[in-house]
């Protein structure tokens, strides 16, 4: 098999693909991977002029045309070299050295996967195969693009949560499989407590509260009042160590909460995993980070409450469900801090479960076998995880 791996726009999303790539190392499959160099600026997905945006949305809309402005010297390369090569590929303005069995995408909601990669396997009648980068808890209203396909044969996604959602919003079920997050294939090798502390200077004998921002209004909101709360409470206190990361959009968009001083700043997504490994207590909307969470046993505070407007109250309620006594509300977030509760190991493992299929590091090998099924021609809802 022979596969074209698209890792999206931005740097981060590599943590999506690594481990497919490896397995592609593995079993000897020939790849083109490329993915973005650079952090994005606000403005990278869409013209900064709201006139050309409107202009563009028309052609697209009207057409499914977009001009191209794809710059090779903006992305890293690796795997089969595309110098040289015999098979021309429109959206990448350049010639592969084979026709792709498959392309495999991270982002098809966004950017050259949505304008120029997809629309190209289409028209040369090339299953594309996604991964779903995000792992929805919640059926959020601004998640609506997940109704739809985008042009895609499958849709790769993290557990039978992530599918239902989905299948929410109208996009297919039997297209949407459970194959496993290739993001936390490194689960079982993050760096121990004292290795972290001691890499990044941090006192492991302090109780370290790790805060993980998020950039939707609706849950940024809340979110960043649970912080500033703990943030005037255990900030000048000794025993604590307060860490604050904020998402990548969030970083990327200059939209940060404020910390004073004694905070600790992580915006390398590279040490995400080990960081919520280190952490004692997790301070955070349920979403994607649940299920690293839930798989160290870490003291969870929600804060999406099922007073949140941004989702139905029916979605939220069945999140609050699921989770269970594997996390806690925001009003008990002094109490958890200071230790007055403790984790719920089978809640936790049961969360893992719903949230996050499996960690035995096999889901890039997943993907990979799921994308070899759809080269030879099968049916999406018909492959079966034999990894």
């Amino acid at each position: 098999m022979r596969v074209l791996i698209f890792g999206g726009e931005y740097p981060a999303h590599l943590q999506h693909v690594q481990s497919v790539l490896s397995a592609c190392e593995e079993r000897g499959i020939e790849y083109v991977f490329y993915i973005g160099k650079n952090v994005p600026l606000p403005g990278t997905f869409a013209p900064r002029n709201p006139i050309l945006h409107r202009v563009r949305d028309f052609l697209w809309d009207r057409f499914s045309w977009t001009p191209n402005r794809f710059k090779k010297g903006n992305f890293r390369w690796s795997g089969c070299s595309v110098q040289g090569g015999s098979y021309h590929c429109k959206a990448i303005k350049n010639l592969l050295p084979w026709k792709p069995d498959l392309v495999l995408v991270v982002t098809p909601h966004e950017g050259h996967a949505k304008y120029q990669l997809i629309p190209w396997a289409n028209r040369e009648k090339i299953p594309v195969l996604s991964i779903d980068h995000g792992m929805p808890t919640v059926a959020w209203k601004w998640g609506t693009y997940r109704g739809s396909m985008m042009g895609c044969t499958a849709n790769a996604v993290w557990s039978e949560v992530c599918k239902k959602v989905n299948s929410e919003y109208g996009a297919p079920p039997e297209l949407q499989i459970i194959t496993g997050s290739p993001s936390i294939d490194n689960l079982q090798s993050v760096k121990s407590r004292s290795d972290f502390c001691e890499e990044y200077d941090l006192d492991g004998a302090r109780k370290l509260v790790l805060m993980l921002g998020t950039h939707r209004s609706e849950v940024k909101v809340p979110s960043d009042h649970v912080f500033k709360q703990i943030i005037d409470t255990y900030s000048r206190n000794e025993k604590y160590q307060l860490i604050y990361k904020p998402h990548p959009v969030e970083f990327m968009n200059g939209e940060m909460l404020k910390i004073p001083e004694g905070v600790r700043l992580f915006t390398s997504q590279e040490e995400y995993l080990s960081l919520v490994n280190c952490a004692d207590v997790v301070v955070s909307p349920a979403s994607s980070v649940i299920v690293p969470a839930m798989a160290f046993k870490k003291l969870f505070v929600n804060t999406i409450t099922l007073e949140n407007k941004g989702a139905p109250k029916e979605s939220l309620k069945r999140l609050q469900e699921v989770l269970g006594k594997a996390v806690f509300a925001p009003e008990l977030v002094h109490d958890v801090i200071e230790g007055k509760f403790e984790v719920d190991v089978v809640a936790s493992k049961f969360a893992f479960e719903k949230f996050g299929y499996k960690d035995d590091g096999g889901n890039g090998a997943r993907v990979l076998s799921l994308a070899k099924h759809l080269a030879n021609g099968g049916a999406p809802n018909e492959w079966v995880d034999d990894v």
